[in-house]
């Protein structure tokens, strides 16, 4: 079996659309990394706040007034 000579532009081509998928896909990982340690990280926080706070406290996660009224207005627009 014999294999057909290619020229090395096209595996110039070939390398290069390998290292793009890569790197996507590196940076995807490390995106999805990011987001799990980041949440972990508030809920760790919050876990603890609650207890320095005492039981029967709550926290919540609220957006200002002013900035809910402008995202919904910003949301109407579109």
């Amino acid at each position: 079996m014999r294999f057909k000579a290619m020229s090395s532009g096209s595996w110039m081509r070939i390398l290069a659309v390998a290292a793009l998928g890569l790197t996507v896909a590196v940076l995807f990982v490390q995106l999805f990394v990011a987001v799990v340690v980041g949440t972990l990280i508030v809920l760790l926080v919050r876990s603890a706040a609650q207890r320095a706070l005492g039981p029967g406290t709550r926290i919540q996660f609220r957006i200002p007034p002013k900035l809910s009224a402008r995202f919904k207005a910003w949301m109407w627009r579109r």
